[in-house]
């Protein structure tokens, strides 16, 4: 007995031993959150803006109205060495408007190696910021290895631009290309049952062709002519440039390379779309000449916009005002519930209008879109919460971005006012439905599906059984419905004949020129305009209101997250993401994510889709 009462006693110490071990890593453990919170709070690093500063705008990935996912998403990826490459349009345009009366701020470097595009509108908006810079006195100096057809757009609006020597511009204008696969679905015998409405609503022509409709091709060629007669005339205009000098330079390119035995910088700077072919070293060494700064001190005479924002974002005073007009960023794919930024859900952007009709601050809301559609019903949920805000006397103004077309467009066409870009690609007003169905394939496997119902639909959507006649017109029926639906809501609350609406619907895409023309919008402009129109709609003067930015709301638990990431990544800590794959995987993988992702994405509760795949190349 003694023998096991000591063996009892030895097991109770241990286990002893062990919870206080126990209990003093978990002290440890938060005595260190606590202390890396702490530090986030002292810890957090703000530049010093000195005299005589070069502001470095260099924008990292693509141009985007809304960055994709949560403050905390972002934060954990950063972590996770999984970067989003995306920058926003607004960040680049607060800097520069900022810089415009800074005078701190000396020389605007446009440093675009790291830029990976943007819809033309996006590029519009930073250049009409630019060209305030410029007008203010401030000179602003482009240079890159190498330039795309987007980061040359911004380049011109410089009063020098300059290209690496040995580097490349490559104007490869517009274009509309995807893949089709009507052959890969017959071979693994997937019934895929389309329904749409609209002769020129393509979404679905990939599922059922395998080349471009001539109505498709024709309207996408309309659209890039016209995109890049916009392009070509902002650039030449900018540059002092004759007429045609990008397509001149294309156009000629092999050509003149035959002829003169020379790179592609050589032919462009003889040109003149170029000031000069300059390495970054040499351009650096020119700008510390021309601010009269040794070249040993210029990097602690360069700011980047990033750093910049954080100073004057944090110096600037925040007032409450009685009266708000409240700005919503809908941006992305719609689909139905609740989804994170970069996603407009239908349900989660409801709750953000329904924030701005319930607050009794809010005088108006401007809603920016830039959105290629997706579910029919959560768009129409969106578009009763608007409804909602002006029954109750709240004007909405809606400002499209790069693309507001299919559901993007009938979640704007209630509004009291609708701007656009001459490049915004809008309309597409159509309705389609995909029902795929593997009964094929599952008997190639030997899997075959019987059974019986209480009345002729019970089965009627399994994925193992074919879809029978009465099944498909009663889908069809639907979509005809959800289609003059769609064109009898924008004919009363554009007050535009149905006829008319008909002519211009049939799922077409416009140019933001050509939506003025027929009526889809209300007129050409971008924030500035939008703005003073809600001013002029809420009687409010730019001295008597402030302005809000509704986001989603972030948990206390998520806040202290972000913090405490934060400031991991403040002090370089990070956990590299393995990434082994060939730029061709990369690609494909991009490709195929690009097209196929809002499709395994859509979630629409009757499988009715407003969604335009109408992004040009």
């Amino acid at each position: 007995m003694s023998s096991i009462l000591k063996l009892l006693k030895k097991f109770i110490k241990l286990l002893w031993g062990g919870l206080v071990i126990l209990r003093k890593m978990i002290g440890m453990a938060w005595f260190f959150l606590i202390l890396i919170f702490v530090l986030s709070l002292f810890s957090s690093y703000l530049p010093s803006i000195k005299d005589n500063n070069v502001l470095v705008i260099n924008p990292r990935g693509q141009l985007v109205d809304q960055l994709q996912g949560d403050a905390y998403e972002r934060a954990v990826n950063e972590i996770f060495g999984e970067i989003s490459n995306e920058v926003l349009v607004d960040d680049i345009v607060d800097a520069l408007n900022y810089a415009e009366n800074d005078e701190r701020i000396s020389v605007i470097a446009l440093r675009l190696d790291e830029m990976k595009g943007g819809g033309l509108s996006k590029l519009e908006t930073i250049g009409i910021a630019l060209d305030k810079v410029r007008e203010s006195g401030k000179q602003v100096i482009a240079y890159s290895d190498f330039y795309s057809q987007e980061s040359y757009y911004l380049a011109a609006r410089a009063d020098q631009i300059y290209l690496h020597p040995d580097g490349i511009f490559f104007p490869d204008g517009y274009s509309y290309y995807s893949n089709y696969y009507k052959d890969l679905i017959d071979k693994i015998k997937v019934d895929w049952n389309i329904f749409r409405a609209g002769d020129y609503k393509t979404a679905v022509e990939p599922f059922m062709r395998n080349d471009m409709s001539t109505e498709s091709k024709d309207s996408r060629s309309r659209i890039a002519n016209k995109l890049w007669s916009k392009y070509e005339n902002d650039v030449v205009t900018a540059r002092n440039l004759p007429e045609k000098s990008v397509t001149i330079f294309a156009r000629d390119l092999l050509d003149s390379i035959n002829k003169e035995q020379t790179n592609i910088a050589s032919i462009a700077y003889k040109n003149n779309l170029f000031d000069g072919l300059l390495t970054k070293d040499q351009i650096e060494l020119q700008i510390s000449k021309k601010m009269n700064i040794a070249e040993t001190e210029f990097g602690e005479s360069v700011i980047t916009f990033d750093d910049y924002l954080k100073v004057m974002r944090l110096n600037e005073r925040s007032e409450n005002y009685e009266d708000n007009i409240a700005v919503i960023v809908a941006s992305g794919e719609i689909l139905n519930g609740n989804h994170a930024p970069g996603v407009i859900g239908g349900e989660s952007t409801s709750k953000l209008l329904r924030k701005a009709l319930h607050d009794d601050s809010v005088r108006g809301v401007l809603l920016k879109i830039d959105s290629p559609g997706g579910s029919a019903f959560a768009s129409e949920q969106i578009l009763k919460q608007i409804i909602a805000l002006q029954a109750a006397s709240k004007p909405v103004v809606v400002l499209m971005g790069s693309v507001a077309a299919s559901g993007g467009y009938w979640i704007a066409m209630s509004a009291d006012k609708i701007y656009a870009s001459p490049a915004t690609i809008t309309g597409s007003i159509g309705v389609f439905a995909m029902f795929p169905t593997l009964q094929n394939s599952l008997a190639e496997l030997g899997i075959y599906t019987d059974g019986s119902g209480t009345n002729q639909w019970s089965g009627s959507f399994r994925l193992d059984k074919e879809m029978s006649p009465s099944v498909k017109q009663l889908v069809q029926s639907q979509v005809d419905y959800g289609y003059s639906e769609f064109v009898r809501k924008v004919s009363t609350h554009r007050d535009i004949p149905e006829e008319k609406i008909r002519e211009i619907a049939k799922g077409q895409i416009w140019t933001g020129i050509e939506a003025l023309d027929n009526g889809l919008i209300d007129a050409l402009g971008g924030f500035n305009e939008a703005l003073n129109e809600i001013e002029i709609l809420t009687n409010l003067s730019d001295s008597q209101y402030g302005l809000i930015y509704l986001q989603q709301d972030i948990s206390t638990s998520e806040l202290f997250a972000v913090s405490f990431l934060d400031t991991l990544s403040a002090l370089n800590v990070s956990i590299p993401k393995s990434n082994s794959n060939l730029p061709i995987f990369d690609y494909l993988n991009s490709e195929i994510e690009k097209f196929m992702l809002p499709l395994l994405r859509f979630n629409d509760p009757k499988n009715m889709y407003a969604y335009c795949f109408c992004e040009l190349n």
